[in-house]
């Protein structure tokens, strides 16, 4: 679903009906990006029914535009995401799940989601 401009709309998502999406706005990291979704959820009871279904990741904004070991470790993140019970978890400086209201992730000390 990521595109160029342009706006996708709550209802696109819902159509596609992903089983699991990463959220990783351009330049972003991932506590701006968090900052953001409270502000939205707060607001937003349709990204909640939404997203409840699928399991919702935060990834640094800037991690696909690295270049050389930059392409591995999007590659990593992005495996780890998809097939955790293959690549293990996700390094957490570069993605951290995200509680949307359907899914029991806890949060830890240093609040992030695990």
């Amino acid at each position: 679903m990521a595109h160029r401009g342009g706006v996708t709309t709550w209802d696109d998502v819902r159509e596609f009906a992903p089983e699991i999406v990463i959220m990783m706005p351009c330049g972003w990291n991932i506590d701006r990006i968090r900052e953001e979704w409270m502000r939205l959820a707060d607001r937003a009871g349709d990204a909640r029914r939404v997203l409840s279904g699928a399991r919702c990741w935060i990834a640094d904004g800037s991690l696909c535009s690295r270049y050389g070991p930059g392409v591995l470790r999007t590659l990593e993140t992005f495996a780890s995401i998809v097939r955790p019970e293959i690549f293990g978890t996700p390094d957490a400086r570069y993605a951290v799940p995200l509680e949307v209201g359907g899914r029991g992730q806890s949060t830890t000390s240093a609040g992030r989601e695990r």
